[in-house]
């Protein structure tokens, strides 16, 4: 993680973080960071889709810190995590929160808008794993593209999602979008152009002068 590379939300929520644990003397970098230990001693509730996300974030969080020792992302994650196990609303991450190339932000902007027409769809109610796994990978992705030094580890969480994402498109039907429907204007009367009009068909148009 590099932390002068952030995006000014990130930035600042990283500055807070990391100048808190210098803050606290005496304490662990693990002690400092409970909320992952929180998050996995906590046994989610809500509907399936916010328990599979809140497992999904617990792996996440516990990689981001014992692999990558990027605690203020797994601080950030484990919150989501902790939040989802609550039964809460989370979504996925917003991509003006990123420092991101051009792009890049485009590519990830589209995936996202991508996964909430799934999300949109219901695919949280008739895949809740799957969206959940769906959910983090977009996740995973868009916090190691921005670091952007681990070429194998963001080139896995982007097939991730994609798997996902796939799936869950085949998954969840999506309705068609409606069809315009043509009406044929009608004849105001039944006639047949080959014979004379019959009289209680004729229409005509009288015009008198005013004052006439």
């Amino acid at each position: 993680m590099r932390l002068f590379q952030k995006s000014s939300l990130k930035a600042l929520r990283t500055l807070a973080l990391t100048s808190s644990v210098l803050a606290l003397s005496g304490c662990s970098v693990f002690e400092s960071y409970s909320e992952i230990k929180t998050l996995n001693n906590t046994a989610a509730v809500g509907s399936p889709f916010t328990q599979a996300l809140a497992d999904e974030y617990r792996r996440f969080a516990n990689e981001e810190y014992s692999r990558m020792f990027d605690y203020p992302d797994a601080l950030h994650f484990a919150r989501k995590g902790l939040a989802a196990a609550a039964g809460k609303t989370v979504m996925p991450e917003p991509v003006t929160d990123w420092n991101l190339t051009a792009e890049n932000a485009k590519e990830l902007g589209a995936a996202r808008g991508r996964l909430i027409v799934m999300l949109d769809q219901g695919a949280r109610e008739t895949a809740p794993a799957l969206a959940a796994r769906a959910q983090a990978s977009f996740d995973c992705w868009i916090e190691q593209q921005e670091e952007n030094w681990q070429n194998g580890d963001v080139a896995a969480c982007k097939s991730a999602f994609a798997k996902a994402v796939q799936e869950l498109e085949a998954s969840v039907k999506v309705p068609p979008p409606p069809v315009e429907t043509v009406v044929q204007p009608l004849s105001p009367f039944n006639v047949d152009a080959t014979r004379p009009m019959a009289p209680e068909n004729a229409m005509y148009l009288v015009f008198f002068n005013w004052n006439a």
